[in-house]
């Protein structure tokens, strides 16, 4: 999937422009990949974010392409209070139950839910 994901990020930055055109046109890409399976075994967070960066000096060098995952299997028990914990558990949502109890939390999921 990694792979797959930085194809396609890298397809949606080469469309962008054609031949003798000005680089300065390249607007950002960010692919948002959400998963019902544990995508980056090596943290415990459900969202993480990649940019091309420095290891070092972690100084960065474009913020043209990122990466978010979104893994629904590291959603924490309980809610860690944000928009998009609310969100990912409205997609993660297993009985109807379930579903309406995080719609109340908000007008927008409320929205989706009809």
């Amino acid at each position: 999937m990694r792979e797959r994901v930085v194809f396609y990020l890298s397809r949606m930055v080469t469309e962008q422009i054609g031949r003798g055109e000005d680089y300065q046109a390249i607007k950002r890409s960010i692919c948002i990949l959400i998963t019902d399976y544990v995508q980056i075994p090596e943290n415990q967070s459900y969202r993480n974010c990649y940019r091309l960066h420095d290891r070092q000096t972690n100084s960065e060098f474009t913020d043209l392409l990122e990466v978010n995952t979104l893994e629904l299997p590291k959603l924490p028990p309980e809610e860690d209070g944000t928009a998009l914990c609310d969100w990912l558990g409205f997609l993660n949502a297993r009985k109807e139950e379930e579903l309406m109890r995080i719609a109340e939390k908000d007008p927008e999921l409320k929205k989706a839910v009809s």
